[in-house]
């Protein structure tokens, strides 16, 4: 009999101690609501455009400063705005900071450039404006 007074007792002593501290009762029920990222990555920086006309290739070189700042960075979107039309010129985002244009249309060409996270946050948009004349070189006649 001794031992079940022990049990009971031990028993007792832990119930009153959870009472005494507040633990087991409906204060401690409190959720915390989840942290919500809402804060854009950095804009990229230094885009710099330029058109390249070499060999075979003729396209317009985008460059831009990697991410280095943002854990949650998941890539680049990247669009091209002539005569009003904006062309998204890639259907996943580029984790890399350079892009090849080999079809940028005749004008003033205006690259835009964001960052976006791991949410879907999207930052503002950097710029880089090309001049193209010409893209389409025409080669030399070679007279036999």
């Amino acid at each position: 009999m001794a031992g079940y007074k022990t049990v009971f007792t031990l028993v007792l002593i832990g119930l009153i101690s959870l009472l005494a501290t507040g633990c087991g009762s409906d204060d401690d029920n409190h959720t915390t609501a989840p942290v919500v990222d809402t804060a854009p990555p950095g804009v990229p920086n230094d885009p710099t455009g330029v058109l390249v006309i070499g060999g075979d290739e003729t396209y317009v070189l985008i460059d831009w400063a990697d991410n280095t700042t943002d854990a949650d960075f998941a890539g680049f979107q990247l669009s091209r705005i002539n005569s009003d039309n904006t062309v998204e010129l890639t259907q996943t985002l580029l984790t890399d900071s350079t892009y090849r244009d080999y079809s940028a249309p005749t004008g003033t060409n205006i690259y835009e450039i964001a960052a976006v996270d791991l949410v879907g946050n999207v930052s503002a948009a950097a710029r880089a404006y090309v001049a193209v004349r010409d893209m389409h070189v025409p080669q030399p006649e070679i007279e036999f």
